[in-house]
């Protein structure tokens, strides 16, 4: 897969060169946060590489790499938003530019040459959202569950002495009938369920019913204070119960982890 490209690098005597003479577009300030520590780690470990070799791709033909599609999806959960307009922004990141080396603005082409105009990043955030949109539901959920979570272990994510927790929460989303498989339920606007046990007939009419989905998670605890990490997910109707949906989820990571 041919691109050409410009890596940007840090060059503090040229810039200050640059700075005195007024020759400069943009400025802003940046901050090596633990965000970008933890994406210059993944990079690091080519856990991008590895993930996208197993991943349940829509495409039958790679015009972007796979892997370069996860890692924009991860930068912006990583920026805690779910707006893929939001991520041409996000890619020219100072601390990814000079720290990590991962910014690549392809000067007349892109991947594969196939741009009519020159681009500021290698890809457009449509493309990637078109990408993600297109990814099966379902294979999504049991490739985190089984691939992703074998090469967790492979990485030794999975502390021997640690515990694994199943937790449930649920998602609440607007009342549009468009949320497919949603239920209502007695629970607050962050997901908790309403204590009714102690409450007249009368004061239960009064709970309200918010429209929702049941998420179980299985969380692996380790030994370090903090630890956490997501083994396996199942998301579904608001009145699922947790174990209906944890059978599926351990059995897989059985399956994928031992």
């Amino acid at each position: 897969m041919e691109w050409r490209r410009v890596l940007y690098e840090e060059n503090t005597a040229e810039v200050l060169s640059k700075l005195r003479e007024g020759e400069f577009e943009y400025a802003d300030l940046s901050s090596w946060s633990y965000q970008d520590k933890f994406f210059a780690f993944l990079l690091g470990m080519k856990f991008f590489e590895q993930c996208a070799q197993s991943y349940p791709t829509p495409r039958k033909k790679e015009e972007v790499p796979v892997w370069f599609l996860l890692c924009c999806e991860v930068q912006m959960r990583l920026h805690t938003t779910s707006a893929h307009s939001k991520l041409p922004g996000i890619l020219k990141s100072g601390p990814i530019l000079s720290r990590v080396k991962c910014n690549i603005g392809g000067c007349d082409g892109g991947f594969n040459n196939k741009n009519r105009k020159d681009r500021s990043m290698p890809v457009d955030s449509d493309c990637v959202r078109k990408f993600t949109k297109d990814t099966s539901v379902a294979s999504l959920r049991d490739w985190y569950g089984g691939a992703v979570a074998a090469t967790l272990r492979k990485h030794r994510a999975f502390d021997k002495h640690g515990i694994f927790v199943l937790d449930q929460t649920h998602l609440v989303v607007p009342d549009n009938p468009h949320y497919e498989e949603t239920a209502f339920m007695p629970v607050d606007e962050h997901g908790q369920l309403i204590d009714m046990s102690n409450m007249s007939e009368e004061q239960k009419k009064g709970v309200p019913r918010r429209r929702c989905y049941a998420l179980s998670m299985l969380v692996h605890v380790g030994k370090q204070q903090d630890y956490r990490v997501i083994a396996g997910y199942r998301l579904g109707a608001g009145t699922t119960d947790e174990l209906v949906q944890g059978t599926p989820i351990v059995q897989r990571f059985i399956a994928a982890v031992g």
